[in-house]
């Protein structure tokens, strides 16, 4: 969700969204920008009724006075830091993974598929919560049969731009700010380290550097290569 601008930037968002004005509804809540917007709202309409039913134009004041507090209220909020842009808008109060809570002695000695391109039968989806889909320290105690995570690039990218800003200065939309949010290798809990590795280095066999002779090659020139050497010699 994106929040309005407020007045003092475009008064027209004033006119523009002339029926809000009770500053405590759901968008208000998540954006200050909205919520002093229709507090000034409600105080134009305030003093425009009172200056209708007392007859008199002094009330006017009582509009300006509540367009003064919001400004200062804006620019002093700024200053802190404590504006609310609304990027948790969509953000529910679900678990950061969908998986299922299993007791933890049903998994034990047991094999938990994580390496890539291997079928299973449960994934680990992206959440607003956790769009990367990396194990969080949360869920080592209260999630610990994680699945892996999805090979999901779309949704991912859709709950990323929901709870982070974009970077202005990526103007050619190389995602430059998505370099820290990275999924990680091992995604299950508990890791599959052992997958992960031969998934990585596992040849079949033995190397050259274990003893077997028929993955060397000793026309490297120049170049010496001692084990290669000291088993020709042997």
């Amino acid at each position: 969700m994106t929040c309005p601008p407020f007045w003092l930037s475009d008064p027209g968002v004033l006119v523009r969204d002339a029926a809000e004005f009770f500053p405590f509804t759901d968008n208000d809540v998540r954006c200050t920008a909205s919520a002093l917007n229709s507090f000034t709202r409600f105080g134009i309409y305030l003093g425009i009724l009172l200056a209708i039913v007392r007859v008199s134009p002094v009330w006017l004041a009582v509009g300006v006075a509540f367009a003064g507090f919001a400004a200062g209220a804006w620019l002093y909020m700024g200053t802190r830091g404590s504006v609310r842009e609304g990027f948790e808008s969509s953000c529910g109060s679900d678990f950061a993974t969908a998986a299922p809570i299993l007791d933890p002695r049903e998994v034990i000695a047991e094999y938990v598929p994580d390496v890539i391109g291997l079928p299973a039968m449960e994934r680990t989806f992206p959440t607003c919560q956790n769009p990367f889909m990396n194990v969080l320290m949360t869920e080592i105690g209260d999630n610990p049969t994680r699945p892996p995570a999805a090979r999901i690039n779309t949704k991912m990218e859709e709950f990323y731009q929901t709870i982070f800003a974009r970077d202005p200065g990526d103007v050619f939309q190389h995602t430059q700010n998505q370099r820290n949010w990275v999924s990680m290798p091992a995604t299950t809990i508990p890791n599959d380290q052992g997958g992960f590795a031969n998934w990585l280095y596992r040849v079949p066999g033995q190397t050259c550097k274990e003893g077997n002779m028929s993955q060397c090659f000793f026309n490297t020139g120049a170049e010496g290569i001692p084990w290669r050497e000291t088993r020709r010699l042997t």
